[in-house]
């Protein structure tokens, strides 16, 4: 349990970090420290690294979360860890559909009801897109 408390602090301490680092500098990968400026990622590669790097992120600390019982913090970490992938487009559909369906559960536990409804929907559009030519599937428009 100690380890586990002192990982979840050093997650919080990253993700404090990442948020307020990203949102006013372009962050600098390990490798662009090294390299002499005219051979430095571009600004929109830094930032698209940095936006999958804080996905990581986020999703590690639901893992902490809710190894420490700390359901609602966990559920909030999986919420931002789906969106920042629908965002970044970098997700698998089928188990970017079923991890969204997968956290309707824990709303519908806690009476959040438009969330879960919201969390399924989301879902189903997922599964749908992937899926054009399944009848068995609501047909939605992009």
């Amino acid at each position: 349990p100690e380890v586990t408390i002192v990982v979840c602090l050093g997650f919080q301490e990253a993700d404090r970090v990442i948020k307020s680092y990203g949102a006013k500098v372009p962050p600098f990968t390990l490798r662009d420290t090294i390299l002499p400026d005219d051979e430095r990622d571009s600004v929109a590669v830094r930032l698209k690294e940095f936006e999958l790097e804080q996905i990581h992120e986020l999703f590690y600390l639901a893992q902490v979360y809710g190894n420490l019982g700390r359901k609602d913090d966990s559920a909030d970490c999986l919420r931002q860890t789906l969106q920042k992938q629908l965002k970044t487009k970098e997700f698998e559909e089928k188990e970017w559909a079923m991890n969204c369906a997968t956290l309707s559960q824990y709303y519908i536990a806690v009476s959040n009801y438009a969330v879960a409804r919201h969390c399924l929907a989301s879902a189903s559009k997922i599964v749908s897109a992937s899926n054009p030519d399944d009848p068995g599937l609501p047909k939605y428009k992009a």
